[in-house]
């Protein structure tokens, strides 16, 4: 039961994230995108990874003795540090990236400690939601998919913010 309760509420919360990526993208006037080819690979992922975790579960059946009471005030941390840093972006939070005239560089909040806190927060969900459910091929194989993927998408970033 918590395994579905857990995997429910993230695909909800990412499809809320995607509709203020959507908003703030609208509010921008639609610049234009940048890398869209590497966040096409990154929505595969990410995809791909609630899959994983689902055939996985459902396949091998682990025990659970893991899970559930160390889940909620992980996720609970990661909701946080992930509103955080949308609120602290404003309308320059986005699932796309894009170039922008006289952007501001958020060094305030959580950017004055960490350049990039919500991939922190993502790299620890894509390892620690599985791991805590027993699911270690999808913790594993898509934690190391992940960083390859946010090695480039930083680049990608610092390169268009820094120019």
């Amino acid at each position: 039961m918590t395994f579905a309760l857990v995997i429910s509420f993230y695909i909800l919360y990412r499809l809320y994230e995607l509709s203020v990526a959507r908003s703030n993208e609208h509010s921008l006037g639609f610049p234009k995108e940048v890398g869209r080819k590497q966040r096409m690979l990154m929505v595969i992922l990410h995809s791909t990874w609630f899959l994983s975790m689902l055939v996985e579960y459902y396949q091998l059946k682990p025990s659970g003795q893991n899970a559930p009471f160390i889940v909620i005030p992980i996720l609970l941390f990661c909701i946080w540090v992930r509103s955080h840093s949308m609120k602290e972006l404003g309308l320059y939070w986005n699932t796309k990236i894009f170039k922008l005239e006289n952007q501001p560089i958020v060094k305030t909040g959580l950017y004055k400690y960490f350049k990039h806190p919500n991939y922190l927060i993502v790299i620890l969900e894509i390892f620690l939601i599985p791991y805590f459910f027993e699911l270690y091929i999808t913790a594993i194989a898509y934690s190391l998919l992940n960083m390859f993927l946010l090695y480039f998408r930083i680049q990608l970033e610092s390169e268009v913010l820094y120019e």
